[in-house]
């Protein structure tokens, strides 16, 4: 259905739609299929209405057409495509709204063509003394074909940049009203705030936030819910369950549509909480957190005095390195179906979402493989494949397999599929061949040897993967159980497979591949590339780790850790179509082909922004303490972040169009998510090097004494004593003993943390606290003290537990019935 609400057209609209013809006329001059399409008219309920007492009627009310069309779900794409094609033929205007905002509006509402948009079509609700006139909507019917919504074409990149132009030309031209009406509805808003008690200051920016960003954060903005009650985002976000699928006025015009079942609250299936609203054809409102929240009310309490002016700024010596907030994957920098679907699995098996999303990052840059390729920079003609290499590491019984498992179902289908098929054919083709080398038989020509699809691989020697990648030259995943057993078979760290190690190392880069036996001559692919998502487990990763030989192999690999969070599996059904989704986009990828092999490229902007953000990982790996091999790994990140970036973007794609046109630049927008996702990948990196490849020992100590001082913040100056005691590890009174604690704590004293109060015996004695340490890693006190004390339960938890084993297994032997 589209909707042309005829009543906003401004007059030199109209008069253009006049010169064109009608506004069939316009329709068929942009996309042409329009003439030939089976469609059904009717004017909107309002039309027709008259008062006799006035003689007053309304006219142009506005319109609905229905089309029969080939794909109902490309319905809100197409209405985008011919909304934006509309504007750049000059049939765009702005509209102003109370809140000062300028929408973009062509002759179409753009939001009203959702297959999920309920049309009203029932005749008006007339008030006492008005009549309507039947005659007025009237449907008109058009026979014809279906319409065929994905021949519009999207916007070239060259149409991009018209289309930005001509919106930011209506805004321009709108600007002076707007800002007039923004700063009546503004001020309003805010009296009626500050008479409440809230900061003016920050009201102002909360209301700013919400019509700017469409954001809604804190108490500044009171929605109005169909039950007559009030609540405010924090509210919400405080309850979520509570909120969820309630019906509100819109949060920022709630007199709009009468003020009642306009908006819907959503706090679960998407991504982030949002109020869906159904305001000026649709507005999507984001909750987020008040900042404010995050920090504790002390009241009347007496404040910590204040900062020594000649101590330093305490360096932030931590850098993420341990496990906090290594499980949450950054599900808003995906697509809301993508992150409904990890959220999902991970509620249900009891993981970190950081399992479920890297799985699933994993299994869409298997699916992508080679069959895409992204141009990370504007000029060298450099690409890259979107294969990546996963490991998930956590202990036995985590929840590994099952969430690897659930990533890959939709390719392991496809390999079922399609592998049954093509060993059917190929059997048949053995047999004739069969039949064609016996002496009696017919001359025939030779056939070519059909290729059998492989999506997924378990187990495979490094020749027959080679066939099998050259019948497969967009790539294989492999799945193996077990990371260092996946080692072991490729020979990877046998000191005679050099050969096997370095065709393995060669098939993340995805080029061609040859292997030369002794009885089977050559063997050569194409394109070798190869994806791995595989499970480990901390005790293999070390001696995996240590027996494996530097060449790459670790560092083009991406390490998850376990956030050493227990959960528990959540009791609750699949999200449905957040499972469909995402086993539809994984498949239509898995099978896409293109006609032609245009890279996918950055914007100019997209370019900046990936520049900028290498050269902050770069960064990253000096660090103090960092391990060697960590550096090795961030030097991949030039070619592991446009992995990233072409596995998101392509993935969007396909599950908002259902394919992937390559000449469309990757947007500024997504680069920044995917960055995001990089830089937390980069995060469980540098935890996953600091603990496995045996960090500098002074620089591991002082880490673990600056979590313990946060701990301790009456605690003003440290002593040996304070020392061991907290830490048994560092006891001993020797001089070698003193000569340690006293390097460990240099460490702390040249990251400003602490200096040196006195010295005895030529070391250092006593130490004096910085005590701007409290102040600036605050929240990283609050984890240490809630760690540590978590520890202790499970401590006496085991403990109860292993004492009511030993009683059980003693009444037993006694006789006793338990």
């Amino acid at each position: 259905m589209i909707d042309f609400d005829t009543r906003a057209y401004p007059p030199s609209l109209r008069e253009k739609i006049g010169s064109a013809g009608n506004l069939s006329a316009v329709l068929k001059a942009i996309f042409p299929d329009f003439a030939h399409a089976a469609s059904l008219t009717r004017n909107s309920t309002s039309s027709g209405i008259h008062c006799p007492s006035t003689g007053e009627t309304t006219n142009d009310s506005g319109q609905h057409r229905y089309f029969v069309v080939a794909d109902g779900l490309d319905a809100s794409d197409f209405a985008t495509r011919l909304h934006q094609r509309l504007i750049l033929k000059g049939y765009g205007f702005g509209i102003i709204r109370k809140t000062g905002h300028v929408d973009i509006c062509s002759l179409i509402d753009e939001g009203a063509s959702a297959p999920e948009r309920i049309v009203y079509e029932a005749d008006a609700d007339l008030g006492a003394g008005l009549q309507q006139s039947q005659a007025a909507r009237t449907s008109q019917i058009k026979d014809g074909f279906l319409l065929d919504t994905r021949s519009l074409p999207p916007l070239s990149p060259e149409e991009t940049q018209r289309f930005v132009a001509e919106c930011n030309e209506i805004r321009n031209a709108l600007r002076g009203e707007a800002a007039a009406q923004r700063a009546v509805w503004l001020e309003e808003r805010v009296r009626e705030r500050v008479a409440k008690g809230e900061p003016e200051e920050r009201v102002r920016q909360s209301l700013t936030d919400a019509v700017d960003r469409r954001e809604l954060c804190g108490s500044s903005i009171e929605i109005q819910l169909d039950d007559g009650s009030t609540v405010t985002p924090n509210k919400i976000l405080a309850d979520l369950s509570a909120f969820h699928g309630k019906t509100c006025a819109d949060p920022l015009e709630p007199e709009y549509g009468g003020g009642r079942n306009l908006a819907i609250i959503y706090t679960k299936g998407h991504s982030r909480p949002i109020i869906h609203s159904h305001a000026h054809g649709g507005i999507q409102y984001v909750l987020t957190p008040d900042p404010l929240i995050w920090f504790e009310d002390l009241g009347d309490e007496p404040s910590r005095p204040a900062s020594d002016p000649s101590w330093p700024e305490p360096a932030d010596i931590f850098g993420d390195a341990g496990t906090i907030g290594l499980g949450d994957f950054p599900l808003d920098c995906l697509s809301p179906q993508l992150a409904a679907w990890v959220g999902s699995q991970a509620r249900r098996k009891g993981v970190p979402t950081a399992f479920a999303g890297a799985g699933a990052l994993t299994t869409i840059s298997a699916a992508v493989g080679a069959s895409l390729r992204i141009r990370p920079h504007q000029k060298d003609d450099w690409e890259e494949p979107a294969g990546l290499w996963t490991v998930l590491i956590a202990e036995p019984g985590s929840g590994k397999s099952p969430t690897i498992s659930a990533a890959l179902a939709p390719l392991r289908d496809l390999d079922n599929r399609h592998g049954n098929e093509d060993r059917a054919a190929h059997a048949e083709w053995t047999r004739r061949q069969a039949k064609r080398h016996r002496k009696d038989a017919p001359d025939q020509p030779l056939e070519r040897v059909p290729r059998i699809r492989r999506y997924v691989l378990d187990s495979v020697t490094a020749e027959k993967l080679v066939r099998i990648m050259a019948d497969n030259p967009r790539g294989i995943m492999r799945a193996p159980d077990e990371w260092a057993s996946f080692l072991g078979e490729m020979g990877a760290y046998k000191r005679d497979a050099g050969g096997d190690r370095a065709m393995m190392l060669r098939t993340f880069d995805g080029g061609s591949i040859d292997i030369e036996r002794m009885g089977s001559g050559n063997t050569h692919a194409a394109c070798g590339l190869q994806s791995i998502l595989a499970g480990s487990q901390p005790d293999k990763i070390q001696r995996a780790l240590a027996n494996l030989a530097e060449d790459g192999m670790a560092q083009r690999t991406l390490f998850i850790l376990d956030d050493d969070i227990r959960r528990v599996s959540i009791d609750e059904e699949p999200d449905k179509e957040a499972e469909r989704a995402y086993r539809s986009t994984i498949q239509t990828l898995a099978a896409a082909s293109y006609i032609f092999d245009d890279p996918v490229r950055l914007t100019p902007e997209g370019y900046d922004a990936s520049k900028r953000a290498l050269e902050q990982i770069t960064l990253i790996g000096r660090f103090p303490g960092s391990p060697a091999a960590f550096a090795g790994h961030l030097a991949k990140w030039g070619r592991l972040l446009p992995r990233v970036i072409l596995a998101i973007h392509s993935f969007e794609e396909c599950e908002a169009l259902g394919y992937v046109d390559a000449s469309k630049p990757v947007p500024l927008e997504r680069v920044q998510r995917c960055i995001r996702i990089a830089m937390f990948l980069v995060r469980h990196q540098f935890a996953f090097y600091s603990q496995y490849l045996v960090p500098d020992e002074k620089d591991a100590e002082a880490r673990w004494l600056a979590g313990f001082m946060l701990t301790r913040p009456g605690v003003d100056r440290f002593s040996h004593k304070t020392i061991y005691d907290a830490r048994t590890e560092l006891r001993g009174a020797d001089e070698r003993d003193r000569r340690r604690r006293a390097g460990i704590m240099d460490r702390l004293v040249d990251a400003g943390w602490c200096r040196v109060e006195k010295h005895k015996d030529g070391l250092p004695d006593t130490w004096l606290v910085n005590p701007r340490v409290y102040e600036r890693f605050a929240q990283r006190a609050e984890h240490e003290r809630t760690e540590r004390a978590a520890r202790l339960v499970e401590i006496e938890q085991a403990a109860a537990a292993r004492r009511n084993l030993i009683n059980q297994d003693n009444s037993s032997k006694m006789g006793v019935q338990t």
